[in-house]
């Protein structure tokens, strides 16, 4: 099914076969000649410049498609109608097809047997139980690093400077959710304290968007909004600087149960 022409070449050459009845030799000598076609027509006729075309418009859907999942635009359940997605986004439905593809490989988006549609992927008690039982392992491990290498100054002021920016943004009106959550995620990585390009760092990397959409949830539901986030980050930070380490661990649990607690009860009110 043709749905549109991505490609000026093929465009200007279908037409006049359909129209003109032309062969495709002479349409595409016509072609070359008149500065439509290069010389070598290859990667217009054989659809190598429409491929690359779809490719790039597939990767802003799914850019576009995954920052409405991840700030709750697309609240988890919602379905997912090609037809619709493509006129919302101002394209035809292949690249929005190859988008939700890779949305779902990625776990974002799955195919409701139950109502025949794709749909972002419902978030489950268990999902959250086992994101946040990864993340307390990993900040965990990251405070034995920090207290076995005496690096507590260091890391204290690190840390201190992104509550700073978090303050800072909530001191703003209008606040922007996704900034001020995307600060939130550079302090629990900081925490981590991950050597560059590890192992264990690329692992985080493939699952801290869970943690922003998640955290945005959160923030609907905290009575006490983004200043009890900032207090609990706090709290961590002075356990660092007074080298108290059970006492850092109790905090990083406390601010993690808090949290997975607000998640529950959003999870609630959204779906």
């Amino acid at each position: 099914e043709v749905t549109g022409i991505l490609n000026g070449t093929t465009n200007y050459m279908l037409y006049k076969m359909s129209t003109e009845g032309c062969e495709f030799d002479t349409v595409l000598k016509e072609a070359q000649q008149k500065g439509y076609a290069e010389a070598d027509p290859t990667a217009d006729v054989e659809g190598y410049d429409a491929c690359r075309k779809i490719a790039i418009l597939s990767s802003l859907a799914y850019d576009q498609l995954l920052q409405s999942i991840v700030s709750f635009e697309l609240v988890p359940g919602t379905a997912l109608q090609e037809r619709i997605l493509a006129d919302q986004l101002e394209m035809s439905r292949t690249p929005v097809r190859e988008a939700l593809r890779r949305l779902t490989h990625e776990g974002w988006v799955q195919n409701s047997l139950k109502r025949n549609v794709m749909e972002v992927k419902p978030l489950t008690r268990e999902d959250i139980e086992e994101l946040f039982e990864m993340r307390e392992l990993f900040e965990m491990r990251g405070l034995e690093i920090i207290f076995d290498r005496k690096l507590n100054g260091g890391m204290e002021r690190g840390l201190q400077a992104l509550v700073d920016a978090m303050r800072r943004q909530n001191s703003e009106d209008g606040c922007d959710e996704m900034e001020y959550m995307a600060t939130d995620i550079r302090f629990h990585t900081e925490l981590m304290s991950f050597k560059p390009r590890s192992r264990l760092s690329r692992f985080w990397r493939q699952i801290d968007l869970e943690f922003l959409r998640m955290g945005i949830m959160a923030l609907k539901s905290r009575s006490g909004g983004r200043a009890t986030v900032e207090d609990e980050h706090e709290a961590i930070i002075r356990s660092i600087r007074r080298k108290k380490k059970k006492e850092a661990r109790e905090a990083v649990r406390y601010h993690n149960e808090q949290t997975k607690l607000h998640i529950f009860r959003s999870l609630g009110s959204i779906l």
